[in-house]
């Protein structure tokens, strides 16, 4: 009987390459956990600055207000002592 010589085809196939995928998608994942982390301390830090400058606005606006009342009560005062003194 003859012997046959059969070829077998190498397949180079890289062995660790399933194995490798499944610790980058864990790491995939982790890293995805810690953006949506970031970006939430990121949009909680922003609604605060927001309020803080509401806030500031408020107490400016109210701040010119309660100054302009006083400018007028001392105008009229200024005044009055005014017409006190020339009559």
């Amino acid at each position: 009987m003859k012997k046959r010589h059969v070829k077998y085809e190498e397949k180079e196939e890289n062995v660790f390459a399933l194995s490798a995928g499944d610790p980058m998608a864990g790491l995939l994942f982790i890293f995805i956990l810690l953006l949506m982390g970031a970006l939430l301390q990121v949009q909680k830090k922003a609604e605060q600055d927001e309020e803080i400058v509401n806030r500031y606005d408020k107490i400016k606006t109210q701040l010119y207000i309660d100054l302009q009342k006083m400018r007028v009560r001392d105008n009229f005062r200024l005044k009055e002592c005014q017409l006190r003194a020339v009559f």
